[in-house]
């Protein structure tokens, strides 16, 4: 729970939203990883991983992305999403713009302040898209995952959340 609770207090602030895109990252690559290791056929994995073996870290998207779509034919490219996040978690140039933009509006002079309000706006709607996944991680009986023993009575709010949430 304190890695959920760890990502809600980085979650953007308006124009607080520089190391934002970082936190993502490692949300989405814990996630991933976590999604792994509760298939069933991942138990090798997660005995490696709990004996912190080498190369156990990072998830394999191609198998997740196997996975999702053999569950439903639309499920999201979690490899191109994933992707998408490296350019402004890493020092790129649009994340180099990006600190600017951030720094310049914290000062009154970034004359596109709509520059930032936009993924702000953004940002807000994809924290519920996140914790959507975190809790069906959680909350999925599927068979070919491995049993989770979760008291449901415990989380009423999570589970209203999660039934009215569209699918992923």
């Amino acid at each position: 729970m304190s890695f959920s609770l760890s990502f809600y207090g980085a979650t953007p602030r308006h124009t607080q939203t520089d190391a934002y895109d970082s936190v993502r990252r490692a949300f989405i690559e814990t996630w991933h990883l976590a999604f792994e290791l509760r298939m069933s056929d991942s138990s090798g994995k997660a005995a490696k991983w709990l004996a912190r073996g080498k190369e156990t870290w990072s998830a394999d998207i191609k198998k997740l992305e196997r996975y999702s779509k053999s569950r439903e034919k639309d499920a999201a490219a979690l490899g191109r999403y994933y992707g998408e996040l490296s350019e402004m978690a890493h020092p790129t140039l649009s994340a180099a713009e990006n600190s600017v933009s951030l720094m310049a509006t914290r000062h009154g002079v970034n004359i596109e302040a709509d520059s930032i309000e936009r993924p702000a706006s953004a940002f807000e709607k994809e924290l519920l898209e996140l914790l959507y996944r975190f809790l069906w991680l959680i909350l999925d009986h599927e068979k070919s995952f491995i049993q989770l023993y979760v008291d449901e009575t415990k989380i009423p709010h999570a589970l209203e959340f999660a039934n009215k949430h569209p699918h992923m």
